[in-house]
C-alpha cells in the first residue's frame, strides 16, 4: 500500500491516495504515512472519510487527531478544538495535542488559553521537545505583549541550539 499511495501522489490521484494511506495504517498500525500534508490533498474528501472512520470505530482516538489536524491545517480552528479537547480529556495532558490546541487558540487570538496549554505541554515534553516548546509559547508570549517571559522562554531554545538561527531571530523581533 505504501508503494500505491505513493504512485497516487505522483499521479496526482489524491482520493486514492488517501484510500491508499488509510489502509496501509489500518493493515500494519505504521503512522508514519498518515500526513496531514496527504489529507490536505483533498480536505473536504478527507474530512468526510476521517468522520466515517471515528463513527466505525470505538478506539478512534487516532483518527480524531488526524481530523484534528485537517481542521488545524485548514483554519476550521473551531472544529478542532473540541476533538482536541476530547482527546486531552480521554488520553491526559499529552504535549503534542495540547500544542496544537496552543496554535489553534493562538490563531484565534485567545492567547491565554493558548499559554495555558503551552504550559503544560512543556511539563510533560522530554528531550528537544521542551525546546521546541518554551520556542513556540515565547512566540505566543510576544505577541500577548510579554516581552521579558518571552526573551526568558526563547533563551531555553537558544541554550538548547545554540547553532540555529530561529531562536537568535525570535529574540531579535
Amino acid at each position: 500500500y505504501r508503494f500505491e499511495m505513493a504512485a497516487y501522489e505522483e499521479m496526482n490521484q489524491y482520493r486514492k491516495m488517501i484510500d491508499a494511506m488509510i489502509t496501509l495504517y489500518e493493515n500494519s498500525d505504521d503512522t508514519d504515512y498518515l500526513s496531514t500534508d496527504r489529507f490536505m490533498k483533498d480536505p473536504k474528501y478527507s474530512i468526510a472519510l476521517l468522520k466515517e472512520k471515528i463513527a466505525g470505530v470505538s478506539d478512534n482516538g487516532l483518527w480524531k487527531l488526524v481530523l484534528a489536524s485537517v481542521y488545524t491545517e485548514s483554519y476550521n480552528h473551531s472544529k478542532a478544538i473540541p476533538l482536541l479537547t476530547d482527546l486531552i480529556n480521554e488520553y491526559g495532558n499529552d504535549p503534542d495535542i495540547l500544542k496544537e490546541r496552543a496554535e489553534c487558540y493562538e490563531d484565534m487570538g485567545l492567547l491565554d488559553l493558548a499559554l495555558n496549554d503551552m504550559s503544560l505541554a512543556i511539563d510533560g515534553s522530554k528531550g528537544d521537545d521542551i525546546a521546541y516548546n518554551h520556542a513556540s509559547r515565547a512566540r505566543i508570549l510576544r505577541a500577548a505583549g510579554r516581552y521579558e517571559e518571552a526573551v526568558e522562554d526563547i533563551e531555553v531554545y537558544i541554550e538548547r541550539f545554540p547553532t540555529r538561527a530561529y531562536g537568535y531571530s525570535i529574540r531579535g523581533s
